[in-house]
């Protein structure tokens, strides 16, 4: 409190008669009342905390029965002091209802002209219009909060409220929007306008990827629903990550129902999933299958081995359960101009281990395989030849969707292959 209305609440209080054995006040309560206009419960929550520090500060420690016995010479320096400190509205009277737990009633009387209504504005940033979508979909009914917080207050209390309007909005909006900063402007008229900027905080999206895969279906079947979702992506750039987090189901279905509208697709019937990670880059993997048929091709080229070092390769399954597929292997040689038809038979045991059996046609050979995948990229090959009896082992990387890496150890040599995945 300001010296000025501290001496003059002391000199109002100097003539006041003070009894000897009255009981002491040790508690001061108010209550707001507003004949006309409207007082917005947070306003009231302000004005009835300013006037309880202005009347504890009076109050607390006076003989009960001396103040009910001035009761309207203390209400009259109340009300002079708490005008002092709100704007837009006249004290016209605080009651005082003295005992240890005094009671002050305070009545208002708003003055000059109100807000008759609230135009507000939000402003979202360089933000995409998807992500100013979902970040209006939190923001569901604001303008009613604007409107609950302002309409009917006085142009003058305006200023005043200021401060707490801007925390209550903050508060709302970290409620509401916890990953961006909200700051309130307010242009008082009876039209008043108020604008909110939201800046994003926190580690944003950056960059972008979609990848498939896929153990059924060419990747190059599925490169139209692929691009789809590619160029839907970008739109999230600069979002805060914790706000996709929060959106992930929406944000998820959208890419898939969006990748599911390649015409490729929906002739085909192709059975689509989508996992999307959230990071500094924005992923999203695209996977392709079919319950019934096991399709792939592939281009293969042995780097420091002479004999069929070039190998392309087709390969058609069908699946006898989930777990239980059969299979053709067609592999045709260029540098020789040759063929190869194999069969066999292939079960999956988790998400990541198949153990097979394969029996070349064109020069009889039986094979047993295992083949164990330990992330999306990182997988072990081994091959069993029966007869005669010898072992080879590949470990395999997939640099991207359409390339992948093998270094190769036999009994009596090693190479790198390197894939291309059609």
């Amino acid at each position: 409190m300001s010296k000025r209305l501290t001496g003059l609440l002391s000199a109002a209080l100097v003539a006041l008669p003070l009894a000897l054995q009255a009981a002491p006040i040790q508690t001061v309560d108010v209550s707001v009342q507003t004949g006309t206009g409207r007082l917005a419960p947070s306003v009231a929550d302000r004005i009835e905390a300013s006037v309880k520090v202005i009347g504890e500060r009076v109050l607390i420690g006076q003989p009960s029965e001396t103040v009910a016995a001035h009761a309207g010479e203390y209400g009259k320096v109340l009300a002079d002091v708490a005008g002092r400190v709100i704007s837009g509205y006249v004290v016209t009277d605080v009651e005082v209802h003295a005992d240890a737990a005094t009671r002050l009633v305070l009545v208002l009387t708003p003055y000059g002209e109100h807000v008759q209504e609230v135009h507000t504005a939000v402003d979202y940033g360089n933000l995409s219009p998807t992500v100013h979508a979902l970040m209006a979909s939190d923001l569901a009914a604001i303008d009613e909060r604007i409107n609950a917080l302002l309409i009917g207050l006085p142009l003058g209390a305006l200023d005043w409220v200021g401060g707490i309007s801007d925390t209550l909005v903050k508060d709302e909006f970290a409620r509401r929007l916890p990953e961006f900063n909200a700051k309130l402007e307010i242009i008082p008229a009876a039209v008043t306008n108020a604008k909110i900027y939201l800046l994003p905080q926190g580690p944003t999206v950056r960059t972008y990827q979609v990848r498939t895969a896929s153990e059924t279906v060419p990747r190059i079947f599925i490169n139209g629903a692929a691009e789809r979702v590619r160029k839907v992506l970008p739109e999230y750039i600069g979002a805060p990550q914790a706000f996709l987090e929060r959106h992930r189901e929406e944000i998820a279905a959208r890419l898939l129902e969006t990748a599911k509208e390649d015409p490729f697709v929906s002739r085909y019937d192709l059975d689509l999933t989508g996992a999307l990670t959230i990071g500094e880059e924005l992923t999203y993997t695209l996977h392709a299958a079919t319950d019934t048929w096991l399709i792939d091709a592939n281009v293969a080229l042995d780097l420091g081995r002479e004999e069929k070092n070039t190998r392309v390769r087709g390969t058609l399954g069908k699946r006898a359960t989930d777990h239980d597929t059969f299979f053709v292997d067609v592999d045709f040689f260029p540098h020789d101009v040759s063929w190869d038809v194999s069969t066999g038979y292939m079960h999956r045991f988790g998400a990541g281990t198949y153990l097979g059996y394969r029996y070349e046609w064109t020069e009889p050979q039986q094979t047993a395989f295992l083949r164990q995948e330990f992330s999306p990229r990182w997988y072990l090959r081994w091959d069993h030849d029966l007869s005669p009896s010898t072992d080879s082992v590949a470990v395999g990387y997939r640099l991207q969707d359409y390339l992948g890496v093998e270094l190769i150890r036999d009994e009596d040599d090693y190479w790198v292959r390197v894939i291309g995945h059609i």
